[in-house]
């Protein structure tokens, strides 16, 4: 509750960017789907990607496009990593009676999702990092902290 309060003092996108994650992961993935379809993973991603929205939304001036990115770049992330996780330990999956995408599909078919994602993913990141030039180079390497004009963007 308290970051809820702090969330709505910093701004709407970061408060609206909480309140998404909490209730996509509480509601829609642990309740309703992550015991009926191994799509819940992809659900679940989007809650994932909620904060790394909202953090980037803090900063005053930031741009709502540059943020979705960020989002779907953790999104596509974790989704990635869940499946990676749940090829490795797929029998304990089966035991828990949890719907994993190996699991359900098999593990031919989940190779397949597994490269388009990874595929996603990378252009997600080109996209979003080397064509829009985000690579930060601190312009002084000393220990003391500089303000945000000592960043060289290149």
């Amino acid at each position: 509750m308290l970051g809820l309060l702090i969330a709505c003092w910093i701004n709407a996108y970061v408060l609206i960017a909480g309140l998404t994650g909490f209730l996509i992961d509480i509601l829609l993935y642990t309740y309703l789907l992550k015991r009926k379809t191994w799509i819940s993973v992809l659900i679940g991603g989007i809650a994932g990607g909620a904060p790394a929205f909202g953090g980037y939304m803090a900063y005053p001036g930031a741009s709502i496009i540059d943020a979705l990115f960020f989002m779907l770049i953790v999104s596509l992330w974790a989704t990635i990593h869940i499946w990676f996780i749940s090829t490795y330990y797929k029998e304990d999956y089966v035991k828990a009676r949890i719907p994993m995408l190996p699991v359900v599909k098999g593990e031919k078919k989940h190779s397949y999702f597994f490269i388009v994602f990874v595929g996603s993913n990378h252009n997600n990141v080109h996209t979003t990092i080397l064509k829009k030039g985000y690579w930060i180079c601190y312009s002084d390497h000393s220990s003391n902290a500089k303000p945000l004009s000592s960043y060289t963007y290149i």
